[in-house]
This record gives C-alpha cells, structure tokens and sequence, in this order.
C-alpha cells in the first residue's frame, strides 16, 4: 500500500478495550496492595493474574499486524511506523520517568525516604530506561517508573516487525506459531540459565521483551485465524464467557502453555464477533475514552501510589488512626482521573503535533519535486 494511501477504517474491539482497561486496574491494585498490611494475603492472590500482562502483548500484536501488515513494504515506512510509535507512545513514559528522577534526586538529598532508594533509583539504569532497554536484560532489575519494562518490551516487537510480516508471508500461521514458540524458548533459556530472576515466563519482567514477543506473534497469527474462519460469531457472549474462563483457569494448578492457549481462543471469539456483529457491542462506545487510557493508567498509577501511599500517608499517619487501604480507592481514582487528563492535553496534542511534523516535511518534499520538475519541464 502506497505511503499516502487511505487504509479501510479498522474495526473497534470493544471487548479488547474492555480487557485491557480491566488488566490495567487489576495491576494497578497488585501494585497498591503490596503496602498493605494483608500484602501476604493479597499479593500472592493478585500474582495468579500475572498472564493478564500477556493480553497486552496479544492484542497489541493482534491490532499491528491488522493495520500494518501491508504497509511495512519498505525502510521509509518502516521508519515512519516506528516513528508514529514512539510519538504516540514516548511522551508519557518520558514525563513519568523524569518524575522518578526528580523524586531520585531528592532522596539523594536526603528530603524523603525510600526503603527501596538504591533499587529504585539505580542511576547506571537511566540510559536503559530512556532508550527502552530495561526489558531487554539490560539491568538488573526494574527502576524509575518500573511497569514501563512492557513498554521497552514493546518497542522491541514494533522493531520486529518487518519479521513478524515475513514469517506471516512466507509461512502463515504456522511461522508465526513457530515464532512465538522459540520466543517462549528463549525466555525458558534466560531462567533455566538464571539469568532472570523470575521462577517462570510469567514473571518474566527485566527480560521481558522474549515474553512480550511470543505474545506478540500469537496475536498476529489471530489476525490469520480469524481471516480463515468461515463461520459466522454472531455473539459477544461467548468471548466474554471464554475470558471468564480463562481467568479462572489462572487460578487452577494449571501449565503457562494452557493459560496463553486459552488467552488467544478469547481473544479470536472476540474478534470473530466484532467482525460478524460490529454493533453488538456498541452500548460502550460512549465509554470508549475512558477504556482508551489504559497504558496512562499503567504508567500514571506508581506516580500516584508515591504521591498518595509514600507521599500523602506518611504525613498522616502519625495523626489519623486508619488503614492505608482506605487511600487505595483515591489513589486509583485520581490515577484514572490523570490519565484522562494527561490523554487529553498532554499526550495526543504532543503525539499529533510531531505526527504533523512529520506530515508537513512530507507535503513540503512533496511540493519541492513537483516544483523541480515544473522548472525542469520549462
């Protein structure tokens, strides 16, 4: 497809941003409750969920390879594709990094106190981080804005890509289930050789990138499967009914294998059903914006855990007797509050903008050769 060519507007997954929204929460929640004093109790609950991290990386597969699978034809769009990536993507994770280095820099002055400073703040992980790195087995464990470790392994699958659309095209769905098989392969090599400090793929977080990657070529081979499936999924239930399924099977003593197997059987219903019934779902387009802030709500929710469970709760807690539980609610409220802000008037105005740069070099080379071979042609 020709770079300045108009793709068919894509198909809304409701269901995926329905999921996506919810996995958000549910982490945001394991991340809070580890201050609690039922962590022991709520942590290990909330840790059976972990495979949830997965369904970011398959649908994220899913949509990519549906949009960009026929216009990655060559370096330039490529490069524009990575390009319009990063735009939409690296003005939070840099703003939400840089207020962990501020909070960094005053706890070397010794202004707060942070039990888990020298972790946190481990400053020979900066550059990691700004170059999205840290997922990649480039550190030795998380710092800063630590769940930005899914984004770094994001951006690891988005320079995959012209591999993924090559294995597709050479080998089909078999390619890239082979694909994400060896991903997976990797991932297992990097523990079995104590590499990582995780005891399984799915903890898998400083060398998540291999993870994310098999999950990323699932997804895509979704977008194959459900192109060959022939018969018609008129409902949305039974993606709904699979996926409570599939949490539920999160809790049972079931293999890793079998949990991602039933994630990409919930999410081909789904989107069987959004292809066969478009409208089925559509009581929640008015939700949609605030579904769409999911990855804000991922980066914002440990600047307002610092600033309201380590910042808020230390000042009052010498002089009002409750639970630091009862700010959970706030904190998670103003987490989703700042992320819709933050969408609003920070990250697609920036995201547009270098977008219309982007745009407007392209008009401007545009207009210069048709004004050159004007001159040429006198």
């Amino acid at each position: 497809m020709p770079d300045d060519a108009i793709p068919p507007k894509p198909l809304t997954y409701h269901a995926f941003a329905l999921w996506r929204f919810l996995a958000a929460l549910i982490i945001m929640f394991y991340h809070f409750v580890h201050l609690s004093d039922d962590w022991r109790t709520w942590v290990p609950w909330l840790e059976n969920m972990l495979p949830l991290l997965d369904l970011f990386f398959m649908v994220s597969g899913f949509l990519i390879y549906e949009r960009y699978q026929s216009r990655l034809g060559n370096m330039k769009s490529f490069m524009v594709f990575l390009y319009k990536r990063l735009a939409r993507l690296y003005p939070l994770h840099l703003i939400t990094t840089l207020f962990f280095v501020a909070l960094g820099v005053v706890w070397e002055a010794g202004l707060i106190r942070a039990e888990n400073g020298p972790v946190l703040f481990d400053w020979s992980a900066l550059p990691a981080n700004f170059l999205l790195l840290q997922a990649w087995g480039t550190t030795e464990w998380l710092s800063f804005n630590f769940p930005s470790w899914s984004l770094s392994a994001e951006w690891l699958c988005y320079l995959l890509m012209p591999l993924v659309v090559l294995v597709a095209t050479r080998s089909g769905i078999a390619g890239l289930i082979f694909g994400a098989v060896l991903a997976y392969m990797i991932a297992l090599f990097v523990i079995a050789q104590g590499w990582s400090p995780a005891q399984s793929v799915a903890e898998m977080k400083n060398w998540g990138a291999f993870r994310a990657v098999g999950s990323f070529f699932i997804g895509a081979a979704l977008v194959r499967i459900v192109h060959l499936t022939t018969f018609k999924m008129g409902s949305h239930l039974a993606g709904q009914i699979s996926m409570a399924f599939t949490v539920w099977l999160m809790f049972q003593p079931a293999a890793y294998g079998l949990v991602l197997t039933a994630l990409a059987a919930t999410l081909w219903l789904a989107a069987l059903a959004e292809r066969d019934n478009p409208h089925g779902m559509a009581w929640m387009r008015p939700g949609l914006p605030v579904l769409a802030v999911s990855f804000g709500i991922y980066l914002w929710h440990p600047v307002l855990e610092a600033i309201y469970l380590k910042g808020i709760w230390r000042i009052i807690e010498p002089i009002v007797d409750f639970r630091i539980d009862w700010l959970f609610i706030p904190a998670a409220i103003s987490t989703i509050v700042v992320a819709l802000v933050s969408h609003v008037l920070f990250e697609k105005p920036i995201g547009d903008w270098l977008i219309d740069r982007l745009h407007g070099r392209k008009i401007r080379h545009a207009l210069a050769a048709r004004s050159a071979l004007m001159e040429g042609g006198r």
